[in-house]
């Protein structure tokens, strides 16, 4: 898994490449975020089209209790961009929004087409 920042466009990238564990996924993803002086700052690009498995609901909940006190500080809504082929993602994004205030996340079969909603102003 590999996590880098991209200031020039204010994005976090996660890319995940074959299998992926559920609990790993959120557990990296959390030590990365809490390493950044202002997480809630950036977008977040999670491109998933190269590897396998699924984010637990319990997972996602867990990310998503980290993010509620971070959430506080967003004052510009920062979107989320999540590439994959899994048919999960999809029905779940509901249940997502739900979750991350202020973060809406979309669901790209592409990176190009994450990339551009992400860079679209």
């Amino acid at each position: 898994m590999l996590f880098a920042l991209d200031e020039a466009h204010d994005l976090i990238r996660v890319e995940a490449n074959g299998p992926m564990r559920s609990s790993d996924f959120i557990d990296r993803s959390i030590a990365f975020y809490a390493s950044l002086d202002a997480p809630w700052r950036y977008h977040r690009l999670n491109d998933l089209s190269r590897s396998t498995g699924f984010v637990s609901y319990e997972d996602l909940s867990r990310m998503a209790a980290f993010w509620a006190p971070l959430a506080s500080h967003i004052t510009v809504p920062r979107k989320v961009a999540v590439v994959t082929t899994s048919r999960l993602v999809p029905a779940r994004l509901p249940t997502i929004n739900q979750l991350y205030v202020n973060q809406p996340h979309r669901v790209f079969a592409t990176l190009a087409e994450a990339e551009t909603w992400l860079y679209d102003a």
